[in-house]
């Protein structure tokens, strides 16, 4: 994988993450009130009412207990300093049915509310394949920090979330020989879309 190459994925990333933003994530963010932020977090719902494809094969009942369970400790959650402190109180506040991810998500959607960002590059599923690519090794790490990635991702302007959808998006463009770009997240990009396992 040559720095031009990661340089081009990078930049198709800012190009079309701005013209399609992460519609989850603002919908919190914009909320009048934290419990009303917790509320569409935990239940996986955009502006549109529409349910993050990383949530599609949990029941509806199950994110609306959580959802209740996570407002019932809203006085604990904005007393968070921290991204990470968010992650281990929603890790904490877990109900049935809620798996790793799902916290996770539901913890950036929180922190865009609160403006706690992660500060680590979280290894789920797609971003670790990505990761080990890029890298050259198998990882068996929970997270890696920004300075632990090529010096192309050292920019100012590319957070830690931003890395973790890079990671996980272009994973199979990372391979050797495959120059294909396959932005699946983003609907009118007009690349070809796969399923994504992030």
């Amino acid at each position: 994988m040559t720095e031009a190459k990661l340089k081009d994925i990078i930049q198709h990333y800012k190009q079309h993450r701005a013209a399609h933003p992460e519609s989850w994530i603002s919908h919190c963010a914009q909320q009048d009130s934290l419990e009303e932020a917790i509320y569409y977090a935990a239940i996986a719902r955009n502006h549109e009412g529409k349910k993050n494809k990383h949530q599609w094969r949990l029941k509806n009942i199950d994110l609306e207990k959580f959802a209740v369970q996570l407002i019932d400790k809203a006085d604990d959650i904005k007393n968070c300093t921290s991204f990470e402190e968010l992650l281990k109180k929603i890790e904490l506040y877990k109900t049935h049915g809620i798996g790793t991810l799902a916290v996770y998500d539901t913890a950036e959607r929180i922190g865009a509310y609160l403006e706690l960002y992660p500060e680590k590059v979280y290894l789920h599923a797609g971003v670790k394949v990505g990761a080990e690519k890029i890298l050259g090794k198998k990882l068996s790490e929970k997270f890696l920090r920004k300075e632990d990635l090529p010096e192309v991702f050292q920019q100012s302007d590319l957070h830690c979330g931003a890395i973790e959808d890079i990671l996980c998006m272009y994973k199979e463009s990372f391979d050797d020989g495959n120059e294909a770009f396959l932005p699946r997240f983003f609907p009118h990009s007009g690349f070809q879309k796969k399923k994504h396992s992030c």
